[in-house]
Parts: C-alpha cells; sequence; structure tokens
C-alpha cells in the first residue's frame, strides 16, 4: 500500500510540474487585463494598435481637427521592457501609459506573484495615483518621489525601479527624448545593518548547537522573534519553498537578507538538520515561549502521534501541486505568522494563528509538529544530513530521551530500540542533555 501511495504521490507531483512547464512556456493569458488597462490610462484614445517595435508598445491614436491619426501615447509592460527588475517572488508585470512628452498616465498591475498578505496595498488607488504625471526625468526614489508600504520595501521598489527603467528605456527609443544616464549600483541601496544583526544571530545559532547550550538557544530565538519576526517580518514560508521550487527569486541586491536566511536554513539542514526549526524561526520560538503556561499537556501515543504528521504531508502535497498547477505560488500562504508580525491577514491566518497558539497549550509547537510546511520541507531535506544526531548501540533503552524530547521526534522501533527521526528532530538538544549514559551523538 505505501509503495502504491508513494508511487501516486510521484505521479502527481510530475503531472504537475508538467503543467506548470506548459503554462509558462504557453501564450500570455493577460491580454484581456492588458486590453482593460489600456482604456484606464488612456481614456481618451480612440484606438490602440497591437503591441509592436523595439520595445513592444501599444501605440494610443486620436483623431485631431484634421480628421488625422495622431499618436496620443504609448503603453508598455515593465516585463518587456526591464525583465531583469524582480521583486521578492519573482517579476512584477506592470502596464505604464506615457504621453508623447514622456509624462506617466499612470500604471495597472496585471500580475504578480507577490504574497498578498504583505503587499495588501500595492493595489489600492492611492498607490498607482502616486505614479501619475510623474516624468521620465524623475528618480522615483522610495521615500523621497514614491511613498512605501510597510513590510512590503522589496516589493515597492522593484515596481519603482521597473517603473523608471521602463519609462526611461522607452523615452529614449522610442519617443527620442534625451534623458541623462542616471543607472544606479543597487547595492548602494542596501541597507546593510539588518544584515549585520543577522549575520550575529546566525552565528549565536552556530554556536549555540555547536557547543549545545540551551541558553544561547533561548538568546537565539529571542532575538529572532524580534529581528526575524517583527523587524524584517521575513520568515521562511511555504509560498518561498514553492517559489523556489519554480525559480521565481528576488534579485540579489535587493533581498541579501532573504538569500541569506534560505540559503542557511538549506546548507544547515545538509549539515545537521533542522537548525532554523530549533534555533532560526521566529514563529517557532513565539510557540516554545507558550510553554511557559503550564496548561494540560496532552499525551498522544506514538501510533496517534504519527498518523498526526502525515497532516503536514498532505498539506505540503496539496499546496505543492495545486501552485504548480495554477501557476500561483500563494496558494500556499496559508501560515498564521503572517498575522503574527505584520498584524494583517485573512481570516484564514487569524484563524490558524488562534489555532497555533490554542494547540501549543496543551502540545509542544502544535502548529510545527502537525501542520508546518516549512517544517516538513526542511526535514525532508534534513533526512539526507551528513551528522544527524543517532542514538548509539550500546543505548540501554531507558528511554530518558524519548520522554524529554518536547517534539516526538523520538521513536520506539520494533524490538524497542530507539530512533531520532531527522524529519522531526528540530535539532534542540534536549534529548542529549537527558541522556544519562552519553548515547546520543552525530
Amino acid at each position: 500500500m505505501k509503495k502504491y501511495l508513494k508511487l501516486a504521490i510521484i505521479i502527481s507531483l510530475v503531472s504537475a510540474g508538467g503543467i506548470h512547464i506548459v503554462r509558462r512556456l504557453a501564450p500570455d493569458e493577460d491580454k484581456q487585463r492588458e486590453q482593460a488597462a489600456l482604456k484606464r490610462l488612456f481614456p481618451q484614445v480612440q484606438s490602440f494598435t497591437e503591441k509592436t517595435g523595439q520595445p513592444p508598445c501599444y501605440e494610443g491614436y486620436i483623431i485631431n481637427d484634421q480628421a488625422q491619426k495622431e499618436l496620443k501615447g504609448l503603453c508598455f509592460l515593465t516585463t518587456d521592457v526591464a525583465p531583469e527588475v524582480k521583486g521578492y517572488a519573482g517579476p512584477i508585470k506592470l502596464m505604464l501609459g506615457m504621453d508623447t512628452k514622456g509624462i506617466l498616465t499612470g500604471i495597472e498591475i496585471i500580475k504578480h506573484h507577490e504574497t498578498p498578505s504583505y503587499v495588501w496595498g500595492i493595489e489600492e488607488p492611492w498607490f498607482k495615483e502616486q505614479f501619475k504625471g510623474k516624468s521620465v526625468y524623475d528618480a522615483f526614489r522610495l521615500g523621497e518621489d514614491i511613498d512605501g508600504i510597510s513590510r512590503a520595501t522589496v516589493t515597492v521598489s522593484a515596481i519603482a525601479e521597473g517603473v523608471r527603467k521602463s519609462a526611461v528605456r522607452i523615452g529614449r527609443e522610442r519617443l527620442g527624448l534625451e534623458i541623462a544616464e542616471t543607472e544606479e549600483n543597487p547595492w548602494l541601496s542596501v541597507d546593510y545593518l539588518p544584515l549585520i544583526y543577522l549575520s550575529g544571530l546566525l552565528g549565536m545559532a552556530l554556536a549555540s548547537l555547536l557547543l549545545k547550550t540551551q541558553s544561547w538557544r533561548i538568546v537565539s530565538l529571542g532575538t529572532a522573534i524580534v529581528l526575524v519576526g517583527f523587524y524584517h517580518t521575513d520568515p521562511l514560508s511555504s509560498v518561498n519553498l514553492i517559489n523556489i521550487l519554480t525559480y521565481r527569486l528576488p534579485g540579489l541586491a535587493r533581498n541579501p537578507f532573504w538569500y541569506i536566511l534560505a540559503g542557511f536554513a538549506i546548507l544547515s539542514c545538509l549539515l545537521w538538520g533542522r537548525v532554523y526549526c530549533g534555533f532560526i524561526c521566529p514563529f517557532g520560538a513565539v510557540l516554545e515561549l507558550l510553554e511557559i503556561v503550564k496548561a494540560y499537556r496532552l499525551k498522544l501515543s506514538q501510533r496517534l502521534e504519527q498518523r498526526a504528521k502525515y497532516i503536514k504531508y498532505i498539506i505540503l502535497w496539496l499546496i505543492v501541486v495545486a501552485a504548480l498547477v495554477l501557476n500561483n505560488a500563494n496558494v500556499g500562504d496559508y501560515e498564521p505568522f503572517s498575522a503574527l508580525f505584520t498584524q494583517a491577514g485573512n481570516w484564514l491566518d487569524w484563524s490558524l494563528l488562534a489555532l497555533a497558539i490554542g494547540g501549543s497549550l496543551f502540545i509542544p509547537r502544535f502548529f510545527c509538529r502537525y501542520l508546518c510546511g516549512v517544517g516538513l520541507g526542511l526535514g525532508l531535506i534534513s533526512k539526507y544530513s551528513l551528522k544527524q544526531l543517532e542514538i548509539k548501540e550500546n543505548c540501554r533503552k531507558c528511554q530518558n530521551c524519548k520522554s524529554a524530547c518536547p517534539y516526538g521526534a523520538i521513536e520506539v522501533q520494533p524490538g524497542g530500540a530507539l530512533n531520532i527521526n531527522p524529519v522531526e528532530c528540530i535539532q534542540c538538544h534536549i534529548c542529549l542533555n537527558n541522556c544519562p549514559q552519553g548515547n546520543i551523538g552525530r
């Protein structure tokens, strides 16, 4: 039965991947949105040509007083003109309207893959209206010419840069405007202070892991809540995992924080296991804080515990298949930490947050154990880690480690032998510190 189930999962994932590739290579599905955007950007225009020329543009014409066709302006897509500009989750397709003097008549968002709970404001009229009336000669500086959106800096700066680069190129090459070269080095605008803090956090986590000190681990988790959770609001999510699978990534200079965090999480999994979950994850740290509350603790049997953990397998499988088939990673946006750290979210986010907190009062790290797709994804990588925690052969089977493990990662095998499941283990070292014979090591 397990063989058939694994085969069915593999077939479904391969099929979904094939559909995803076909959809990405298929002709543009956004034609209707583009046509509607043309009318909003140039309501007075009587006719538009098809998208032609290099860079490609829609040309808008009116009939003047001499009964002749007169070019009123151009409409163009940022993904056609400046495809190198990427947001947090890949390119953001914007349509711009620009008159013959290089003045923008507005912008319309055709498609993006950013996580809605973090970029709720980019669809609002006030945000798009900021660009109306701007000139190709403007700098489009975030915080000066363009107002940002809290906790969506990467996305908003990508929109501003995409608008500026596209408008300048169209102004030069299609309208013949003389525009001074203002190309900026993106690395000059990077805020390096959070990167220094993050480096310190990762160093502290590694020191705690290698020295097996619980006190440093607690400090590491507390720092992660502040830095990764509330300050930078950039913990790893299921949407990130899907975007990595589908190669929709932000530009390196635009979001080095994410690259360092994601790189550390994956590399540490390959070396030791789920270090991110045990030392860096801000939401996991918040759920651990709830263990201070001495609520009634539920003890599930090993059989029931193992079955309950399959829930997150089903969730991860469903969101990966759906994201690939629909070509939309945001179907995986179900984590409750967006509501906690941004104080914004839909009814599902708040409901999951209540469930995660309520469940953790009775079962440690309830959400991590049974529902977290990120933890499972990192756990599956950890199956192949080079230095896994293992219980040695001379173990006396006292089961002190199993009783001490708060997360159910230690399982009793047939015959009474104990095994640490690398998919579930978050490397907290509580088992190691509670083994009276010192029979646990890497």
